[in-house]
């Protein structure tokens, strides 16, 4: 049975990315691990999906001369090398990687900026929450059995 689909060289999505980029697409996540682990596909014939989610969904680089022949995409994401322009076809989730293969593309800095930040808003977030929880439970029967428990040990 021949190959429908191959491992993606990690320099072929950036080739797309930067291309991607250049056409005024933009970064959406940025990860803290490298570019292998994400599973990404690089379609060698033409193809169809059916709708795989979690697990069984990947990434792939679709090659002009290879087309897509519909299915429902589930959580897969295609790559238009010949239309690099977020297209339809879900190209909506733009990753870069730990890789400093990425670092060269076109707005990396910003994004890996704008993450940062993201990642601080949440965490001030999550310590406002925390202590809002603790102050009303400080006055709660429960917190109180708790602490009376803790006494005893």
């Amino acid at each position: 049975m021949p190959q429908t689909f191959v491992a993606c060289p990690l320099d072929r999505y950036v080739r797309w990315l930067q291309q991607w980029a250049r056409n005024g697409g933009r970064i959406t996540h940025v990860y803290d691990y490298p570019y292998d682990r994400a599973n990404f596909l690089l379609a060698v014939a033409d193809f169809r999906l059916g709708g795989e989610c979690g697990s069984r969904a990947r990434p792939i680089v679709v090659p002009g001369r290879v087309r897509f022949l519909g299915g429902d995409l589930g959580h897969c994401n295609l790559y238009f090398e010949a239309d690099a322009t977020g297209d339809a076809h879900g190209s909506l989730w733009v990753p870069v990687y730990s890789d400093p293969m990425f670092a060269a593309v076109p707005g990396y800095t910003e994004a890996v900026e704008a993450a940062r930040e993201q990642g601080q808003r949440w965490q001030a977030h999550m310590a406002r929450e925390r202590a809002e929880r603790d102050a009303l439970a400080a006055d709660s029967d429960l917190t109180a059995h708790i602490e009376s428990e803790r006494d005893w040990a």
